[in-house]
């Protein structure tokens, strides 16, 4: 039996309850996106950093040593070395600098690539000199990831300059 003078009141949210829980899951929904992007972001960035610094190493490691172990170095302009390599063989490296530039090293007329497709030579400087009875040899290279600059986002992109002298044997 149902007693007069009672609204029946129904159970459920208002409006207003409904509202304020959007806004807040929506609030909580943006910033967690954000904090997953600017992670992914930062994990991108990491690795063309690491590629780079790889790809720089590796070249530098190979000039370093084939330098040092070079029987004698010849003409040195800003951007080739040429040298006798240990077997005797005339050998060079030679920089090539540009979007699309790379590092070649052996001997001068079978020269290789040792510098990766993605990553870039843009800038380049060798000098050598000779201080009384030590010959050095200055590398200064600026290494960059390459591709579509206008497809690459700014967390896919880095540029890594290596300087390195080489106090040579001969």
């Amino acid at each position: 039996m149902k007693q007069k003078g009672h609204a029946c009141r129904q159970a459920g949210f208002s409006l207003l309850e409904i509202v304020v829980v959007i806004t807040l899951f929506t609030g909580i929904v943006f910033f967690a996106n954000q904090a997953l992007f600017s992670t992914l972001k930062g994990n991108t960035k990491s690795q063309v950093s690491t590629k780079i610094k790889q790809a720089s190493s590796y070249a530098f490691d190979l000039m370093e040593r084939e330098l040092r172990q070079s029987t004698a170095v010849g003409t040195c302009t800003s951007t080739s070395i040429a040298y006798t390599n240990i077997d005797g063989v005339p050998s060079s490296f030679v920089c090539n600098t540009g979007t699309a530039g790379f590092l070649t090293s052996g001997p001068t007329l079978t020269q290789t690539k040792i510098t990766p497709d993605d990553v870039a030579v843009t800038a380049c400087n060798f000098s050598c000199t000779v201080s009384g009875s030590s010959r050095t040899v200055n590398l200064d290279v600026t290494f960059a990831q390459t591709g579509n600059s206008a497809l690459l986002r700014v967390e896919e992109t880095d540029k890594y300059q290596l300087k390195n002298q080489i106090l040579l044997r001969n």
